[in-house]
């Protein structure tokens, strides 16, 4: 005979991790989106605002954790992080290490990918 409340509690919880995979996959998109922005617009660090603004962005996620607001917040932190990439990928690419970024770009993908058929398939 199957305990229905520890199945459900399974089901539930498998729920909740998938879902945490999807929003974490997006903001990751997201961040790739910005640092392909900031690769074509040449953007040019300046670390006093970069600062400022990361610290901002993550009190902001922090104080707005537990309502809608924190998941526009939780986008802006990934996307200002991943626009601060650019210049990185940028002077990467140009001293011929291109092969770096796609091996991060890929291992990363099938990480995640990975970890969420674990996380979908396990029974723990």
């Amino acid at each position: 005979m199957i305990n229905t409340q520890a199945h459900t509690g399974g089901l539930t919880t498998n729920k909740v991790l998938s879902d945490t995979y999807k929003l974490l996959s997006m903001t990751l998109v997201f961040a790739g989106l910005m640092a392909f922005i900031s690769m074509q617009v040449s953007f040019v660090l300046n670390p006093i605002v970069i600062l400022v603004s990361y610290f901002g962005m993550l009190f902001m996620v922090h104080k707005n954790q537990n309502n809608k607001a924190g998941i526009f917040w939780t986008f802006g932190l990934t996307g200002l992080l991943g626009f601060t990439l650019g210049p990185l990928i940028n002077h990467t690419i140009a001293i011929g290490q291109s092969s770096a970024i796609a091996s991060a770009f890929v291992g990363t993908g099938l990480i995640f990918l990975v970890a969420s058929q674990i996380g979908k398939n396990s029974e723990k």
